[in-house]
């Protein structure tokens, strides 16, 4: 009984990692920046590593991509150095704390207010503006650019719907219902994929929307 319950439970472990491989696919299908060491890890984890043999130069050819861009990689430099003052706002936080709860006194001058408050308000909005100007030099050259990297895009695409045939297999042999196995994906054209949800933002209208996915358990395509 154990033994069955232990089976079942890595099984459904599994389908989690095959849903959480596909969004990451799906988002470098996107050009959205992920770390790559995360993204093998996940192939490793559902016995996939042929698959990501063949399809890693691709993911490094579209994740290295904004260093061929002058300013997005003169930027990319930038939200380095902020990203490694980050412990500052950490220990600023931190005093802030103990000088509430009477353990430690902050100095009450214009120095100290401008060390513990503004520095770490500066590095962080910092970090914020730099990231969002790199994703939208980013976006406005793949505008200008659409067929860009179109080969790599397409073998990403590839590789999805290999996944997704695991994906409705393993749905199916645990029984599971296919609208608890959502996921959330840049793109609607999948096979096997069934789309229950477009979300474009209720305040902010994005552009591109971010689409609601399960596993289409017909031999129809999905979208």
């Amino acid at each position: 009984m154990f033994r069955r319950r232990k089976d079942r439970s890595d099984d459904e472990q599994r389908l989690k990692k095959v849903c959480h491989l596909l969004t990451q696919l799906d988002s470098l299908r996107a050009f959205r920046r992920l770390n790559l060491t995360t993204v093998e890890e996940s192939f490793h984890e559902i016995n996939r590593t042929k698959l990501w043999e063949e399809i890693q130069p691709d993911l490094e050819k579209i994740v290295y991509f904004p260093q061929t861009l002058p300013m997005a990689f003169r930027l990319m430099q930038v939200g380095a150095v902020l990203r490694r003052l980050f412990p500052i706002c950490f220990f600023s936080v931190v005093l802030v704390i103990l000088d509430k709860a009477g353990i430690v006194r902050i100095p009450a001058s214009p120095i100290a207010t401008l060390l513990f408050l503004f520095v770490p308000i500066v590095i962080l909005i910092g970090f914020v503006g730099v990231d969002l100007f790199i994703k939208r030099i980013i976006i406005k050259y793949e505008r200008a650019h659409p067929k860009m990297q179109s080969k790599q895009k397409e073998h990403i695409k590839r590789i999805i719907q290999t996944l997704t045939k695991d994906l409705r297999e393993e749905t199916r042999r645990l029984g599971k219902n296919p609208a608890h196995v959502q996921m959330e994906l840049y793109f609607d054209d999948y096979e096997g994929i069934k789309i229950v949800r477009e979300l474009r933002g209720r305040f902010l209208r994005r552009k591109y929307p971010i689409y609601h996915g399960v596993p289409a358990m017909s031999e129809q395509s999905g979208s």
